[in-house]
């Protein structure tokens, strides 16, 4: 079996992408319809997902494949802006 051995220390830069994702997508949606985004009214953190690499899989309570050496992780937010 193959784990992440600094799991716990990728997660806060992998968090801090994820935030700058979630504004990305937002000023994209603001745009569209000429509003603005504001500042963060509340966050939620979502599961941690440890799959092979070019995986599709995902579990409500996060996943974790041991199979292969190499990884890919990711880390939901669902963020809620403020909108001017």
């Amino acid at each position: 079996s193959y784990y992440v051995s600094n799991l716990a220390e990728l997660r806060p830069d992998l968090l801090a992408q994820a935030m700058k994702d979630a504004k990305l997508r937002a000023e994209a949606i603001m745009a569209a319809t000429g509003g603005k985004v504001g500042s963060v009214i509340a966050v939620k953190s979502g599961p941690t997902q440890v799959t092979s690499p070019d995986s599709t899989d995902t579990a409500a309570g996060g996943y974790y494949d041991t199979s292969t050496i190499e990884k890919t992780i990711s880390i939901t937010v669902t963020v809620a802006f403020k909108t001017k």
